[in-house]
């Protein structure tokens, strides 16, 4: 980091079912924690979208 304050990151992880989304839930909690604070970096916020994919017929 440069010092200015304007760096930034994203993460973007996707998972097959919201039902795998919530059994990660604790641990990506506990990374996140783990990590900003090995990298003295402060994670803004956490935002989770749904996303939908579909196959176009060909």
């Amino acid at each position: 980091m440069n010092g200015t304050g304007s760096d930034k990151a994203l993460s973007i992880t996707l998972w097959e079912s919201e039902e795998a989304l919530t059994a990660s839930q604790q641990t990506a909690n506990k990374l996140r924690s783990a990590t900003s604070e090995e990298q003295k970096i402060e994670i803004l916020e956490v935002e989770e979208f749904k996303v939908t994919a579909s196959k176009l017929p060909a």
